[in-house]
């Protein structure tokens, strides 16, 4: 008897023991641990739990629970919840729940379904986990890589940007690639560039883009803080009061940046950034706009820059210094081309050789600078005469050729004869001194009535012009007209033997032979 009494007592000892064993385990589990009957009310929280929610030992369980949840979470899990009790399912929830501290935080709910020996359902045994610290890594984390997909992005379009500006043929051109890549580069931002003139004392509009422009008008380079200090200034909203006057049209609320546009050393512009989101008052994306601003400036410039020096060159390679209209190699070059244009569409075109008639006497008499102002105002004349399909040249010497496109025999004539007009009325003058007028003789021919080829072209224009040399200057000669009257024309001012080979390439035409 005794035997089993102590049998007895050692068992309900275990097994007592083994209760504590496991409710300490329970109790200081590292997760918050519950059980719910199969009605889902709660019949247990471990102390973790309890600790947890700020309740005390013996307080009424029932609705501890509901009464933690947040107010917007409190439908919506206590309905998903529910449709898991009625279905027997596992239970899996993401909320927030309120501390002890009164502060919600976000919470993971896992629990399983529990069934009797017999398979009935008892209830649910689960955990509850506090996870607002991963939660704010995992959104750190998901902007980070945003942030990274975004700088990733940023860096394509400012390579297609750079590739586009790089094939542009003028600085006109550019202006729609920066606008739709500007538009990329700056979604939730107001962009204007604004170019220094030729004269470097004003700003003039060039490209805006965004919601509102923030530079569409005229300013002096002092009045820009950027161009002042020759680097970027950024103004955020937490600065009270703006320095640059460019502020004043730009809403500063969100911030603002002004950078120059600096290539080789030359300031050529500055690049106004007008925020409208909070992206420059973060102090990480802040820097980035405002790092990813001077980058497209920097490239802006550098491809205006290149396109300004490509056109300098241009014109001086295409152009003649001293009259402005082109040069014989861009002429010839072009005719080529306007000559099988022709030929194509069958149409006609004009060529005038123009000398100016005793050139090397007036120059002679009152010098070279004198000669100078007499090329330069034929040239004008010229550029002023013609339309811009036509090419006008300074052809060598007091000798112009202007191709004239597109032009019947008629039509030709009656330029050629206004052109001449013109010219005899020209004042030259001399430090106000006036010189007496000039006036000029021009060889008339036509494609492919007279000429089928560019050196006979040239050439039959070259002996209409002197042809109107021997005939007494100051008039028009037509190639045709001259050949018809034969030998009579022939008797009269020169025999076609004793014409001077002037063709394709020649140097020197017929200024030096008559004047």
């Amino acid at each position: 008897m005794d035997e089993t009494a102590t049998k007895s007592s050692e068992a309900l000892a275990s097994l007592l023991s083994q209760e504590t064993l496991w409710r300490r385990i329970v109790d200081n589990a590292p997760a918050m641990l519950w059980c719910i009957d199969h009605q889902g009310m709660p019949v247990f929280y471990n102390q973790k739990w309890m600790r947890f929610a700020g309740l005390s030992d013996g307080c009424d369980l029932g609705d501890a629970w509901i009464s933690k949840l947040h107010p917007d979470d409190h439908d919506w899990v206590l309905e998903s919840s529910g449709k898991s009790l009625r279905k027997r399912r596992s239970i899996h929830l993401e909320y927030r729940l309120q501390r002890f501290d009164g502060e919600y935080r976000h919470v993971l709910d896992m629990g399983e379904p529990q069934f009797d020996a017999d398979g009935d359902f008892i209830g649910y045994i689960g955990s509850t986990v506090d996870i607002t610290e991963q939660r704010k890594d995992a959104t750190e984390l998901e902007r980070t890589n945003e942030q990274l997909n975004r700088t990733a992005r940023e860096i394509t379009w400012l390579n297609e940007l750079n590739d586009h500006l790089q094939v542009c043929k003028t600085i006109d051109e550019t202006v729609p690639i920066l606008k739709r890549y500007g538009g990329l580069l700056f979604p939730d931002a107001s962009v204007s560039i604004g170019l220094i003139s030729e004269s470097r004392n004003v700003v003039e509009p060039f490209v805006s883009w965004g919601e509102s422009a923030t530079l569409n008008r005229m300013f002096s380079p002092h009045e820009c803080w950027a161009l002042r200090r020759g680097k970027p200034h950024i103004e955020s909203p937490c600065e009270s009061g703006s320095l640059c006057p460019n502020t004043k049209t730009c809403s500063i609320k969100f911030g603002y940046a002004c950078i120059p546009m600096i290539a080789y050393g030359e300031v050529l512009g500055v690049m106004n950034v007008c925020f409208h989101n909070k992206g420059i008052e973060d102090e990480t994306r802040g820097g980035l706009n405002s790092c990813l601003a001077k980058t497209t400036a920097d490239q802006t410039a550098l491809a205006i820059a290149n396109l300004k020096l490509r056109e300098t060159l241009q014109h001086q390679s295409t152009r003649d210094p001293l009259t402005q209209l082109y040069n014989r190699r861009f002429l010839l070059d072009n005719l080529d081309r306007e000559v099988c244009r022709a030929k194509r569409d069958g149409n006609t075109v004009a060529v005038l050789m123009l000398d100016i008639d005793h050139f090397k006497r007036f120059n002679d008499t009152y010098g070279h600078e004198a000669g100078d102002i007499v090329l330069r105002e034929v040239g004008s004349l010229l550029r002023q005469s013609v339309r811009s399909v036509d090419l006008p040249c300074r052809y060598g010497g007091e000798e112009f050729m202007i191709v004239l496109v597109d032009t019947d025999e008629a039509s030709g004539i009656a330029r050629a004869e206004d052109i001449r007009k013109k010219v005899s009325k020209l004042a030259i003058e001399l430090g106000r001194k006036p010189l007496g007028n000039v006036t000029a003789s021009i060889g008339l021919s036509f494609y492919p009535s007279d000429a089928d080829t560019i050196e006979k072209m040239i050439s039959t224009a070259d002996q209409a012009l002197y042809a109107a040399k021997a005939a007494g200057r100051n008039r028009v000669v037509e190639f045709r007209s001259m050949v018809s009257k034969g030998n009579e024309t022939s008797s009269k001012v020169v025999s076609a033997s004793a014409l001077p080979h002037v063709g394709f390439g020649s140097n020197q035409g017929l200024s030096g032979i008559v004047n």
